[in-house]
């Protein structure tokens, strides 16, 4: 007499999966966060020789020109990572709600992040660099599930 399984080994590895999946996405919206959070309180450094001229605005057009492209880098290497472009949306997800979070009004009434020309391209550099890590992402997990289904290598 055998005993049946309940579950199936496919079906144990896929609750596997989904909780391992689960796990990720709890460790990396955090870190979305706290990234935000620092990134922002650096980025309030950029204006702080501004009026030096030149020189200093240049190192920090350019300082944040490589931030946003190391953001974007991040963001696809979590995806790459992880396996799963859910990764880059919880990165997003918590590096948005920090840079939210950090641009309102302190109750002292001070400002982290003002309403300067660099402070804007920072604001919306990453979140342009993160929208399109998440889109590029889900393309491409869009497509190789299609030619999984079709049963073509990648």
């Amino acid at each position: 007499m055998s005993t049946s399984c309940p579950e199936t080994e496919d079906e144990r590895a896929r609750g596997t999966s989904v909780m391992v999946r689960l796990a990720t996405l709890a460790a990396v919206a955090p870190l979305g966060a706290v990234v935000g959070f620092v990134s922002s309180v650096c980025a309030g450094w950029l204006t702080r020789y501004w009026e030096a001229g030149q020189p200093a605005q240049l190192i920090a057009v350019v300082a944040l020109l490589v931030y946003v492209a190391l953001l974007y880098a991040g963001c696809r290497l979590l995806v790459w990572g992880s396996g799963t472009p859910d990764a880059a949306m919880a990165f997003t997800t918590g590096f948005v709600v920090a840079l939210f979070v950090v641009i309102g009004y302190n109750p002292g009434g001070d400002v982290v992040l003002t309403g300067h020309m660099i402070h804007n391209a920072f604001q919306l550099g990453s979140m342009l660099a993160l929208a399109s890590a998440v889109v590029v992402s889900s393309i491409r997990g869009a497509r190789r599930a299609r030619s999984a289904a079709r049963g073509e290598r990648s």
